[in-house]
Order: structure tokens, then C-alpha cells, then sequence
């Protein structure tokens, strides 16, 4: 609930234009008011939350719930026309995982809407948005692997203003290059899915390969075993795979970084192993799955690419620490891309995605004639 939490300190603070009251920088006064608009909405009462929104945009925003859309319980839908929002969602039979999901991931994504309705619209917006990991439902996705999805900033992205806490620390606190552990690092859970007839997931792969390894240059582990991993739980745990996890404010320390997906790809961890100026490895989506910025990512300018199988890691790892000016200076155009993804940029990208979609299928339907 953090990410929720911070948010909802800023909701009064925006919509009145003064700075939060020491009742609404309150952990408790906070938690409750979270607490009371996620039963609320789970309850089916959108008066709360409604107003709430309404505060927020300036303008007239109301949460409805209609159990005749075809969409999944962790999408919605935005309609928008002559200044008014309305969000549509399914009733939620429960407040179980699902509906956490989805209050958090939505309230995440505020920023993205608000920015929206500040902008002069060609067309009212009548669209989908997928709050889950990977794009279900047509229309928009944060993470998606098929071009039916348009794709914008994630709600880790937008909730933590374009991770600003991780920007500044290792701008601040930046670590030299020469001064850095001439080593790879990796922390992460057991999240993904199996590839073809490969019995064993990608990051428990990963993890196995590199403990074998003898070098002494891989420091990479699982620091938890999800759903996804349980049946292997005890191999994972003899084979000696899991580690505990190591801040990110750590992960500047380091001259390398591996980045792989999970269930689709790593959302936050990509973002801030760039913003540390590392090199960054990123394996290959075994399933093609993307995110908004993936077009600006360079293979040997900005990362380095490394087979969905992992066949050619030990080689590149070994190629690049015997060149490590290369290494320093991909690493540092890696740490440009991430620092050029401020939240005014990304939340530009983002509107402009939308109502290009809008227009697209407009004129695809003939509404635009």
C-alpha cells in the first residue's frame, strides 16, 4: 500500500493548491483514509472515491460500475466529453488481491488522467485501460507483447514522479566507476513463465547458472520464491538460490546488471538499474513483451543484449570487464535514456498516446467523417 499512500498525500494538497496539512502528512490519518476508499469502492458505494477525484481534476469525475462490460476485473473504462471524467470498473465481489490490484494500480495512474484532463481534446476519449501486468483487454496496456495495445508509463513510474527518490540519490551519492565492484548483481523474486519445453523458469535459471559459476563475478540470487516457483521450492532452496535482498539504493555500487523478466518484464528494476549509470545486460523477452519506452533502448549503445536463453551471458560479461571504458560508456548513455524520462515528459507521451489511439480509431470506424 505504500505507493497508494503516498499519492493520497497529495490528493488535498493538488485539488486546493496549498501545501498538506500536518493531519494529511499523517501515516495514520493516511492509512485510514486509503482504507475507507478501497472498502467503499469494493462496496460498491462511489460517492467517496468520486468525490475524492472531483477534488483532484478540478472538474466533475465519477466512478460507476457496470456488470455488462466484457472487459476483466482488472481494466476499466475512461469515458471523457464536454469536461466530465467517468471511470467505469465491474463490481468487485470482494476486497481480495484483484481489487487490491486494481484501487492501487488506478489510484497509481492518477497523474496520467489528470494530465489528460488539462489538455484541449480533437475528440471526446471513450477507451480501455489494462491495470494488470500484461495488456488483456483492447485498448491500453503498461506492459504488453502484441501491437493491438498501446502502450504508456506504468503506474510504478507515474506514482513515484518518474522514480525522482532514485534519480536524486544516485545523482548525489554517485558512485565512480573505478571505485564501483567489478562484478554482476541481480536481486529479484521467481516470477515468470516457462519457455517452450524448458522445465525450469528463466530467473531460477539465471540464478543456477550463475551460482555454479566459480569466478566469483556473479552476485546474483532470489531473495523469495513466487506462485509461479513453488513447485521447485526445494530444488531452488538445495541448490542455494536464494540470498537476501539488497536495497536499491545499493545497486550503484556495482559496475554490472543483469535485467529479465518475470511474468512480463521487470516494470521498475530496468528503470532504476539505468539511472544507476551501470551496464545493464537485459535478457531478451522470451516473449516479446515491452513497455512505452522500449523503442529508445539501443542494443550496444544504451545496453547490452543477451539471448532469451541466456547462452551468450558468460561471454558477454567476460568481453565487456575487459573493456570496461566501453562498459563505463554504454553504462553512462543507459543513465542519459532514464534521466530524459522526467514525469512532464512521460506524462506528455502518455496524452499524446492516448488521443492518437482516439484518432486512429476514429477514422478506422469513420466517426471522424
Amino acid at each position: 500500500m505504500q505507493d497508494v499512500k503516498r499519492l493520497w498525500q497529495s490528493f488535498g494538497a493538488a485539488a486546493r493548491k496549498r501545501k498538506a496539512t500536518a493531519l494529511e502528512r499523517d501515516p495514520a490519518y493516511v492509512e485510514a483514509e486509503t482504507r475507507r476508499l478501497l472498502t467503499t469502492f469494493v462496496d460498491g458505494d462511489p460517492r467517496p472515491f468520486s468525490a475524492t477525484l472531483s477534488a483532484y481534476f478540478g472538474r466533475p469525475a465519477t466512478i460507476t460500475y457496470d456488470e455488462t462490460e466484457r472487459f476483466g476485473r482488472l481494466s476499466f473504462r475512461l469515458r471523457y466529453e464536454n469536461d466530465q471524467l467517468e471511470f467505469v470498473f465491474l463490481p468487485q465481489p470482494s476486497l481480495d488481491d484483484v481489487a487490491k490490484c486494481l484501487f492501487e494500480r488506478f489510484k497509481g495512474s492518477i497523474a496520467l488522467f489528470a494530465a489528460l484532463a488539462n489538455t484541449r481534446l480533437p475528440l471526446p476519449i471513450d477507451a480501455v485501460f489494462n491495470m494488470n501486468d500484461d495488456g488483456c483487454d483492447d485498448g491500453f496496456a503498461f506492459c504488453a507483447n502484441h501491437e493491438t495495445f498501446t502502450l504508456i508509463p506504468d503506474n510504478f513510474f507515474l506514482d513515484s514522479r518518474g522514480y525522482a527518490d532514485a534519480r536524486e540519490h544516485f545523482q548525489a551519492r554517485a558512485v565512480a566507476w573505478d571505485d564501483r565492484r567489478d562484478a554482476v548483481v541481480w536481486r529479484g523474486i521467481s516470477s515468470g513463465q516457462l519457455v517452450g519445453t524448458n522445465p525450469e523458469l528463466p530467473r531460477v535459471a539465471l540464478c543456477r547458472m550463475c551460482r555454479a559459476d566459480t569466478s566469483g563475478v556473479f552476485d546474483v540470487g532470489l531473495t523469495a520464491i513466487a506462485a509461479q516457483g513453488e513447485a521447485d521450492r526445494e530444488r531452488i532452496e538445495q541448490l542455494g538460490l536464494m540470498v537476501p535482498p539488497m536495497p536499491w539504493t545499493e545497486f550503484g555500487q556495482y559496475r554490472y546488471h543483469i535485467d529479465i523478466d518475470g511474468h512480463t518484464n521487470s516494470w521498475p528494476g530496468l528503470m532504476l538499474k539505468l539511472l544507476t549509470g551501470g551496464l545493464v545486460f537485459k535478457v531478451d523477452p522470451p516473449f516479446g513483451h515491452r513497455q512505452w519506452f522500449y523503442d529508445r533502448l539501443r542494443p550496444f549503445e544504451n545496453y547490452v543484449p543477451v539471448r532469451s536463453d541466456l547462452g551468450d551471458l558468460f561471454e558477454l560479461v567476460a568481453y565487456f570487464r575487459s573493456r570496461p571504458e566501453l562498459a563505463h560508456e554504454i553504462g553512462r548513455q543507459g543513465q542519459q535514456l532514464a534521466l530524459s524520462m522526467t514525469m512532464e515528459a512521460e506524462l506528455d507521451y502518455g496524452v499524446r498516446a492516448i488521443i492518437g489511439r482516439q484518432i486512429r480509431d476514429a477514422v478506422r470506424s469513420g466517426a471522424a467523417c
